[in-house]
């Protein structure tokens, strides 16, 4: 299992803007944080949708965050780019969706406990638990 390259990107975003008190615009984020227009663009399009971020359009727009970053969980990044989380696809489906797949339920236990526990610890860290290492790593 591994977490997209875009739940890195946005952690760099919501902190870049964090820092930054003024409206952003996108060239000056995706240049400062080092990742594409595109990318930049990709994700933030997810992260105003799931109101972590805010934009205003015009000449003098830019991007803004709605809400502190101690109150931006980890979880709410990965729901905003992924969705709900679900570990294994015996998660996605209900018993009766598919009784020729029973005996492979065995493992939906285990395997509901494990998301729990991450989707758990994910939602118990916030951005701001990151800021000093972003910003060692940044200045470096």
């Amino acid at each position: 299992m591994q977490f997209p390259i875009a739940m890195d990107h946005a952690i760099r975003i919501l902190h870049y803007l964090h820092s930054h008190k003024d409206l952003a615009t996108a060239q000056d984020i995706s240049v400062a944080i080092e990742i594409s227009y595109q990318n930049f663009s990709k994700i933030s399009i997810q992260l105003r949708k799931n109101g972590l971020i805010g934009s205003v359009q015009g000449r003098h727009g830019g991007f803004f965050l709605t809400k502190p970053i101690n109150e931006i969980s980890l979880y709410d990044i990965f729901f905003a780019l992924e969705g709900e989380m679900a570990i294994h696809h015996s998660l996605d489906f209900d018993k009766n969706d598919m009784p020729h797949a029973l005996p492979f339920y065995a493992f939906r236990p285990y395997f509901e406990c494990v998301q729990k526990l991450l989707i758990d610890k994910l939602s118990s860290q916030s951005v701001a638990d990151f800021s000093a290492s972003i910003l060692q790593q940044m200045r470096a």
